[in-house]
């Protein structure tokens, strides 16, 4: 894999993985959270064969993971994966967007729900499922499920229902 003109060059997933600054850029990119990181997780996952529908990294519960492996694409399937002009300034320009988000985020938590809410939306349609199964991708989401009670009274219809019959 090349990397832009910067002159960062991996071949194997675990070149990348362990360059700990590209691949936390790499995570922050793509919004999957440190907490959840495990090395041997995402070498397997890029290391799968894109082009089989039952590959790791297409079966994997997390679209982030399965959108990022497919992004770097270290193993796409028996072709040499060319990168469309631009790819790399997208990335990049991903990762601006984020961390933009994370420090608007750090003054006003409600302004990086507002600058977020479209994307993690679309990337809950975008899993497919059923109804079901979109309302659970937003309670899984913290933000989206911290917007979705505010938004429709939820939480305070819960915490009255249990104020209710405690008294």
């Amino acid at each position: 894999m090349r990397w832009g003109e910067t002159g960062y060059s991996y071949e194997q997933p675990q070149q990348f993985v362990f360059d700990f600054d590209a691949f936390e850029a790499g995570l922050d990119v793509f919004n999957i959270s440190e907490r959840e990181l495990d090395f041997d997780v995402m070498i397997k996952a890029f290391e799968s064969d894109l082009s089989s529908e039952i590959s790791y990294a297409n079966l994997h519960r997390d679209p982030n993971l399965k959108a990022m492996a497919h992004a770097f694409a270290f193993n796409p399937g028996g072709s040499d994966h060319t990168y469309p002009a631009g790819f790399a300034q997208e990335i990049a320009d991903l990762y601006k967007d984020r961390n933009f988000e994370i420090a608007i985020g750090e003054s006003d938590p409600n302004m990086r729900l507002a600058l977020s809410l479209e994307r993690e939306l679309q990337s809950i349609a975008d899993a497919g499922g059923s109804e079901d199964a979109h309302w659970f991708g937003i309670i899984g989401s913290p933000p989206l499920k911290s917007m979705f009670e505010t938004a429709l009274g939820l939480l305070q219809r819960v915490l009255g229902s249990l104020m209710s019959t405690v008294r």
